[in-house]
C-alpha cells in the first residue's frame, strides 16, 4: 500500500518502459495518485507501460488528479482500475491525458466522485 505520499503516489518517467503496474493500492496522494511524467524528449518519456487493476483513492487537492499522463508519452495502457473520490466531487479527474500524449487508451476502468473521469488533451 503507497499511502499519505506528499506529492505522487507512483511517479513513471525517465526511459521506463515496457513495465507493468499492477494491483497496488494508492491512497491520499498529496498531489497525483499516479504520474507519467513529462520529460525532455520524447527518448525519455516513459513508453509502452500498463497500468492495471489498482485502487487509487483520494488524489490530490480539491483539483487534484489521480491518474496523470504527461509530455510525449506513447502506447500506455490504463486498465481495470478502480479511481475513486470520497472528499467531495470539487474539480477532480480521473485520468488526465496532455495534448501531446499518443496511444493511450484507458480502458474498463470504475471511476466514481470525480468531477472528470477523462480529461484529454490539456
Amino acid at each position: 500500500m503507497i499511502d499519505e505520499s506528499k506529492n505522487f503516489g507512483i511517479s513513471i518517467g525517465h526511459r521506463d518502459t515496457d513495465n507493468l503496474v499492477r494491483d497496488n493500492d494508492v491512497r491520499k496522494s498529496g498531489k497525483v495518485g499516479v504520474l507519467f511524467r513529462r520529460e525532455p524528449g520524447k527518448a525519455f518519456a516513459p513508453h509502452r507501460n500498463r497500468l492495471e487493476n489498482n485502487r487509487i483513492l483520494d488524489s490530490g487537492p480539491a483539483d487534484g488528479v489521480a491518474i496523470d499522463v504527461q509530455g510525449e508519452t506513447e502506447d500506455v495502457t490504463i486498465r481495470g482500475n478502480d479511481v475513486r473520490e470520497t472528499r467531495g466531487r470539487g474539480k477532480r479527474v480521473g485520468v488526465r491525458l496532455g495534448k501531446q500524449t499518443r496511444d493511450i487508451r484507458v480502458v474498463d476502468n470504475q471511476f466514481e466522485g470525480l468531477a472528470v473521469e477523462v480529461e484529454r488533451g490539456r
